[in-house]
């Protein structure tokens, strides 16, 4: 079974202060719903963090901010998370904000151990003897990139590592894509437009995952 386990949005921008960040900051500008309950802040000079108790995290560093949902199923992100990044923008309007990027990690939770790392190997990669190289390929993390139309696609896919009381197991595959969006200081209106569409990307995704040869099921 398909599950979604991030959700960010990350605009590349110049000139941010990180030392502004604070929930009060993000309460007192609606940036932030009031009654969410903020359980970390981390304020320092090149950066500052903002931790919610419904796994939503504001990362501010001095080229970027981030606006992510960990564990997804707490929380309306699709809604929540365009919105607050939206209203940041609109709160810290003189920041030169340029690219934004739509990020998704998805994971599974089979197949098992070294039957993960041979589906994927014999799914996606080529047969051949380059493969028993030096005793044998283990495994692999493959990077797939769509790169003809903005916002771009780049999509990474392997099998997922845990680590437990015994030791590191594996268990299942984890598939990342990062949609990206070159735009500029004064692609205001775009950006807003590609922001408030996240829900329908995560959607898009999603269906892409459909095709691949990994036979992984979504619902």
């Amino acid at each position: 079974m398909l599950h979604l386990s991030s959700v960010s949005v990350v605009i590349v921008s110049d000139g941010n202060n990180p030392r502004l960040l604070n929930p009060d900051f993000l309460e007192r500008n609606a940036i932030v719903p009031a009654q969410w309950r903020p359980v970390d802040t981390l304020v320092t000079p090149p950066y500052a963090q903002v931790s919610y108790d419904n796994k939503f995290i504001l990362l501010m560093e001095d080229t970027r901010v981030h606006f992510t949902v960990n564990d997804p199923v707490q929380l309306d992100w699709s809604a929540h998370l365009p919105a607050i990044a939206i209203q940041f923008l609109k709160v810290l309007p003189h920041v030169s904000y340029k690219a934004t990027g739509l990020n998704f990690a998805f994971t599974t939770d089979q197949p098992h151990g070294e039957e993960a790392e041979i589906k994927l190997l014999d799914s996606m990669i080529t047969a051949g003897n380059w493969r028993n190289f030096n005793k044998g390929i283990t495994g692999a993390v493959l990077e797939l990139q769509f790169r003809k139309q903005q916002p771009t696609l780049n999509v990474k896919l392997g099998a997922r590592e845990e680590n437990r009381p015994t030791g590191k197991i594996i268990e299942g595959f984890v598939i990342a894509a990062n949609y990206h969006y070159d735009l500029g200081p004064r692609d205001t209106s775009e950006r807003e437009r590609f922001i408030s569409a996240i829900g329908s990307y995560e959607r898009d995704f999603r269906q892409f995952i459909k095709l691949l040869p990994l036979q992984i099921s979504i619902d």
